[in-house]
């Protein structure tokens, strides 16, 4: 979690654009999370995810922060 932790300063930072935070907690769940490969994904999060990091504009961590856990 310290690539989180590195991402959450950036953003306190001043940067104000959360999608590279987002992008590290996506990194960590791909290659360090136990799971299941057969269960279902959480369709909602993931379709919130892929919109915040494709509108091309900056994502605020209050819309990040949820999608976090």
């Amino acid at each position: 979690d310290g690539l989180i932790a590195d991402e959450v300063v950036a953003v306190a930072a001043g940067e104000g654009d959360a999608r590279r935070l987002l992008l590290a907690r996506l990194a960590l769940d791909h290659r360090l999370a136990v799971r299941d490969p057969l269960a279902a994904g959480d369709g909602d999060r993931e379709a919130a995810i892929a919109a915040l990091l494709l509108n091309g504009g900056p994502a605020p961590i209050a819309s990040v922060a949820p999608l976090l856990s």
